[in-house]
């Protein structure tokens, strides 16, 4: 018997097991006897003919170590953690879970990890706990490596609930940024550091040595330091004190001395002791003009002297005046070190998260103050963290784009054809190019109830700050418009205006370096690279279609509105709980673009006929009532009676003679087919195109135009 085969294995490497019914995992005997003592006799006897699984006892002491699971029920879960795992045996679950088989050397602690809803996200399996193992029904080994060994394995499992963020620390460390990277730098060679992640240090825990498997770690966003074998929370300065560093005295504000000191001293004196305490920066606009910024965490914000104003009043209360602010704003510019121009904020070619910045152009993790030395810095960054092992999995191909966010995989495939969905994707990717470009501008065109606004409001809220909504109208009208422009990778629009201005469409849309006008501020020059993309029932109309237009658009088409019985309330929730998992399939994209692997079939002939129907119904009239022929030629004038009683019978909206004349004048050009002339008295003919039917007779004008 198989089973009875497999058990025996097991036994003989040390293990204690029991025979378990699938898949209700329950066990066919008593087995709490076997906690003790098993023999392979004991084994042998056990009804394995009722079985369809093993089961291994956890906690069992094998060689003065202890025999544990770490069970993840979500998958995800363990993609997140998995790069501070020992490399050690591991099995996938029939649900996609999987199981880590671990030794350790302290006795490990039952305990489950769950969600806001109950439900079991990860577990230590300790003591007296039973885990179902290959070969059972529906469990594989997908690492075949000896058992790790691990000194403490409750303080890996803190670590990965820590990781998971299912720990939540209360401590909170209210020291500006740059003053905590200074007490680092003092403690830093007090610590044996393991590895230096993007957003953590693991180190080798100071107070629980050897710790070979690092559970101590220092997070770089708050600079708390946090020991998993006990989870104690240090800040800087209580670690320090930990370890018996001395560190540096911090700067004391002397007020009785500020009283004494002339305009110049105290401007320089406070604006020393601000600078201690917060990263102020100069930041140049057109022209060298300046202004005062400050970095709030990783990110630089406007309005220093607000922020300079608040703590003045904070430290000397009466003694600040407008005055004094002033000065002391102007001593921090001329002190800081800190220079970046306005122009060259946000650049295109990084991509910003709260723990670290992904280059787009090498597929590189970059780090803040790295790239702020070299003057790079960021006004907003995506709020969640990189998940560094899915971006690289997505870089080695190992997931697929329906594995990272089914839903919104299902809602796209709903409304769009495989054509059509790569075209949406394509130009989504475009979002992340790194190089300042023309970029093409996707149309989404489709019926009411094809889910187009909840897709525009889905974008908005997983583009975050990188997003907008605007329209071509509002930029043509508002003098300061452009400015919500700046810095944006895409542009959402539903509107659709009677006519689209193509100039300033062709401008906004080609990389072009812009003035910005920035109200009570300096002006300065930008580049606007975002992705447009419109939503809309009709295709748009321009007020001059031509080559340019026309090179720059994708038509992406919807499919089959949504029937009453379809419609589901919960939709936009449900995409919105997946945002962040949302940009990952964008990223996936992105991916595939970098590598020249994302490619659409451009059809610019298409596009032209599209964006002609919408210009003008003239186009309608001359492809169902005309003809087209080298050797015919018409009175412009009985084919514009023509064409206002071809309107009045469709009741469609004439357009006037001259507009009229123009786009015939177009519809030729488009087909490389004759052109307007002038016989007689200045009137106007058409060479290379006649009526198919002849019988329209000459009628008073101003009764139909009525």
């Amino acid at each position: 018997m198989m089973m009875l085969k497999h058990a025996i294995e097991y036994f003989r490497r040390g293990f204690r097991v029991v025979p378990v019914k699938l898949p209700e995992k329950k066990p066919i005997v008593k087995w709490e006897k076997y906690i003790e003592h098993q023999t392979e006799e004991d084994i042998r006897l056990l009804p394995w003919y009722l079985a369809n699984g093993i089961a291994i006892v956890s906690g069992v002491r094998i060689d003065n170590k202890y025999i544990c699971v770490i069970d993840f029920d979500r998958p995800e879960a363990y993609d997140r953690v998995k790069h501070i795992l020992p490399d050690t045996y591991t099995e996938r679950t029939p649900r996609g879970g999987y199981h880590i088989f671990l030794f350790s050397e302290e006795e490990p602690k039952t305990r489950s990890f769950r969600d806001e809803n109950n439900k079991e996200i990860f577990s230590l399996l300790g003591c007296r706990k039973l885990c179902v193992v290959y070969p059972s029904e529906g469990y594989e080994i997908i690492n075949d490596a000896e058992i790790a060994t691990v000194r403490n394995v409750n303080a890996l499992v803190n670590k990965i609930a820590f990781e998971l963020g299912l720990l939540r620390v209360e401590k909170f460390d209210d020291t500006p940024k740059n003053k905590l990277l200074e007490l680092f730098e003092q403690v830093r060679p007090y610590l044996n550091i393991a590895k230096e992640y993007p957003n953590y240090f693991t180190v080798h825990c100071p107070f629980h040595p050897p710790d070979e498997h690092p559970s101590f770690a220092i997070y770089k966003n708050t600079f708390l330091a946090i020991d998993f074998h006990d989870n104690k929370v240090y800040t800087l300065k209580e670690l320090a004190k930990a370890l018996g560093v001395k560190l540096r005295e911090e700067p004391k504000l002397n007020t009785a001395l500020i009283k004494t000191m002339n305009t110049k001293e105290r401007a320089n004196y406070l604006a020393k002791y601000l600078m201690s305490k917060i990263k102020f920066a100069e930041v140049v606009y057109s022209g060298n003009e300046v202004e005062l910024w400050y970095f709030n965490s990783k990110i630089l914000t406007p309005n220093a002297r607000r922020v300079i104003n608040k703590e003045l009043r904070r430290l000397i209360g009466d003694l600040v005046s407008r005055n004094v602010v002033n000065e002391v704003e102007d001593a921090i510019l001329g002190l800081t070190d800190w220079s970046f121009k306005r122009s060259e904020l946000d650049p295109i070619r990084y991509l910003p998260f709260r723990n670290c910045i992904l280059d787009l152009e090498t597929l590189e993790i970059k780090d803040y103050e790295e790239l702020a030395e070299d003057g790079v810095a960021f006004t907003y960054y995506l709020d969640f963290e990189l998940d560094i092992e899915l971006f690289d999995k997505i870089k080695r191909g190992e997931v697929k784009p329906e594995d990272i966010a089914l839903e919104f995989d299902r809602f796209i495939n709903r409304f769009y054809d495989k054509d059509n969905k790569r075209k949406l994707l394509y130009v989504l990717a475009t979002t992340l190019l790194p190089k300042v470009q023309k970029k093409k501008v996707g149309l989404v065109i489709g019926e009411p109830d094809t889910g187009k606004t909840t897709l525009k409001e889905v974008l908005l809220k997983v583009f975050g700050s990188m997003a907008a909504t605007s329209s071509l109208m509002l930029l043509k009208r508002t003098h300061f418009s452009l400015l919500s422009l700046v810095g944006k990778r895409l542009i959402l629009v539903s509107e659709k205006p009677d006519y689209l201005n193509s100039e300033l469409f062709k401008q906004l849309t080609g990389g072009e370096t812009m003035i910005i006008d920035v109200k009570h501020r300096p002006t300065f020059e930008a580049p606007i690279y975002a992705t447009w993309l419109f939503f809309m029932n009709d295709p748009p109309v321009f007020d001059k279609v031509d080559e340019a237009v026309v090179g720059r658009i994708v038509i992406i088409n919807t499919k089959d509105p949504l029937s009453e019985d379809e419609k589901d309330p919960t939709i936009f929730d449900r995409l919105i709980a997946e945002k962040n998992k949302i940009f990952y399939y964008i990223l996936y994209y992105y991916y595939l673009l970098s590598q020249g692997t994302l490619i659409i079939s451009e059809d610019p002939e298409s596009v032209y006929s599209t964006l002609l129907k919408a210009y003008s119904n003239v186009f309608e009239f001359v492809q169902q009532e005309c003809e087209l022929g080298e050797s015919f030629e018409i009175e412009g004038k009985k084919l514009y009676e023509a064409y206002i009683k071809w309107c009045a019978e469709k009741t469609l909206k004439a357009v006037g003679k001259q507009t009229f004349y123009s786009h015939i004048e177009l519809y030729l050009a488009k087909e490389n087919i004759g052109c307007r002339i002038t016989k007689g008295r200045g009137h106007v003919w058409f060479k290379g195109i006649k009526l198919k039917d002849e019988g329209y007779e000459s009628f008073d004008l101003s009764e139909v135009l009525e």
